[in-house]
């Protein structure tokens, strides 16, 4: 199983750009408490593993900002707290080959798999040149390419082994469809499975949002089902018949 580094140690606290900003911070016992209580109530103990009061990370924020009379609060892009490293092991424990990568984020994806034999090319698309140019100093590498592009027009020249899709701040159901398209889209850049069987593709905690996504459906069939009829068979299929 391959290993995360520790993002605090590659990118200085403080540097920033216009509209983004790295910051190191250190988990609190409360916060700790809080998500270890959630966790538990919701089936996901997996997602912190590793969880620990004084825990350092690093944490990249898209600072708030004002247009005419609006004012949008900051929104955290990512950070490698043991939940991050969690939702991304399947990823670096199965990339091979050539890599793309869409979304730059703190290049935690990437550091691990730099210096890996089994790695030899790794392509990120990242939308943001701003978030590029505060990055891409402090983890250039030889096998690493970054260019500034959309992952919903990005046209690769070539056919890769491996495409991680990671996006999203946020892990909601409402990114679900979005996941379903770009991850068809890429596969037509990907080799064919019988000249590489380990090929892979998968987006940022996708199983996690398909469940999301299945329970809200779910909810909505039976509320549904309550508010029009006092059918029991279409409750019963309500419940039964997950839609995706």
């Amino acid at each position: 199983m391959r290993q995360f580094i520790e993002m605090h140690k590659v990118l200085p606290s403080g540097i920033k750009t216009e509209r983004f900003i790295i910051n190191h911070n250190k988990l609190s016992k409360e916060r700790v408490k809080n998500n270890m209580f959630y966790a538990a109530m919701d089936g996901n103990g997996w997602l912190y593993r590793g969880l620990r009061a004084n825990f350092p990370y690093c944490v990249l924020i898209e600072k708030g900002r004002k247009s005419g009379d609006l004012i949008t609060s900051e929104t955290v892009w990512m950070s490698d707290t043991p939940m991050e490293q969690n939702t991304c092991q399947k990823f670096i424990d199965n990339a091979n080959g050539k890599v793309l990568i869409l979304g730059l984020g703190i290049g935690m994806v990437i550091m691990p798999l730099l210096k890996d034999p089994d790695i030899t090319q790794i392509v990120v698309i990242e939308k943001e040149q701003e978030l590029i140019n505060l990055i891409t100093p402090y983890i250039r590498h030889k096998k690493l390419t970054i260019i500034q592009g959309d992952a919903c027009e990005y046209e690769p020249d070539q056919l890769y082994d491996t495409v991680i899709l990671d996006i999203w701040a946020n892990i909601c159901s409402d990114n679900y469809k979005d996941m379903k398209l770009l991850e068809k889209r890429y596969r037509k850049f990907m080799v064919r499975k019988k000249e590489n069987p380990n090929r892979y593709i998968d987006s940022w905690s996708k199983e996690k949002i398909i469940k999301e996504a299945r329970e809200e459906i779910q909810h909505e069939k039976i509320m549904d089902a309550l508010r029009g009829t006092s059918n029991i068979n279409k409750l019963s299929e309500a419940l039964n018949n997950p839609i995706i």
